[in-house]
């Protein structure tokens, strides 16, 4: 189960590569650091990742090597897909990112099925 939901995940970060969307990461915390690394998903895949705790800026994520900014980084870039970590946050993420879907932006979250809405 969890290998099928990893390769789901990762080719649907493959499948978005080539329309050359910005993909942006939501919530660095530990589920979705752990997930990242779990897929090998890498700052190619995901350009950086929105962190809430200010001591988290300018670092990485460890294993996939994602960027972390503060949330003040949405300002100026309109991302295509906004990839929501902690998934049992999903509903407050999106409520928080309501700016997103101004700019006809998308979710994704990868648990407990891989699924795009927005």
């Amino acid at each position: 189960m969890a290998n099928t939901l990893k390769d789901e995940f990762i080719c649907e970060l493959i499948d978005l590569k080539p329309t050359r969307k910005l993909v942006i990461g939501c919530g660095a915390a530990d589920k979705g650091s752990t997930l990242l690394s779990y897929a090998g998903v890498r700052p190619d895949l995901v350009e950086f990742v929105l962190g809430c705790n200010s001591s988290k800026s300018s670092k990485c994520l460890p294993l996939s090597r994602s960027p972390i900014v503060d949330e003040s980084a949405m300002r100026g870039n309109e991302s295509d897909v906004v990839l929501v970590l902690p998934y049992n946050l999903k509903s407050a993420n999106a409520e928080q990112l309501h700016a997103v879907k101004a700019w006809a932006g998308q979710f994704v979250v990868c648990v407990p099925e891989v699924d795009r809405w927005g």
